[in-house]
């Protein structure tokens, strides 16, 4: 029979199957011989067999995000979002700076920096020449 025993001390050395004794303060199962032989050198004292391990429960698998609910018929639908605007061709190499100012400007390009920019360059970055 298997019993348990708690270390006093630390002891050097193996055990008579082999394994290396714990440090002091740890729980060991032991035979009934080094049960007595332990606790009779004072090495030891009796100790209860240690808890098993708590068993860790998995994570629940995310839940897909719900559906939303059908609208009601009598709910008007909504309106269909608005098609971005398609942009224009970008002006003539002929055509004046103020109209590649403002093909830059409907592109996002800020209208000050737009108006610091040369022709050319406005015409190499949005018109796709030089």
């Amino acid at each position: 029979m298997t019993k348990w025993i708690r270390l006093r001390e630390t002891l050097s050395g193996g055990r008579a199957d082999g394994r290396p004794w714990p440090v002091a303060g740890e729980v060991v199962d032991v035979p009934d011989w080094e049960y007595d032989h332990c606790i009779a050198a004072g090495w030891a004292e009796h100790a209860d067999p240690p808890a098993p391990p708590k068993a860790v429960k998995a994570k629940e698998p995310e839940k897909a995000p719900e559906k939303a609910p059908e609208k009601p018929a009598d709910v008007l639908p909504e309106a269909a979002p608005e098609k971005a605007p398609e942009l224009a061709e970008p002006p003539r190499p002929s055509d004046p700076k103020p109209d590649w100012v403002d093909y830059a400007a409907d592109r996002g390009l800020a209208r000050d920096k737009a108006e610091a920019m040369s022709k050319a360059d406005l015409m190499s970055r949005y018109g796709g020449r030089l």
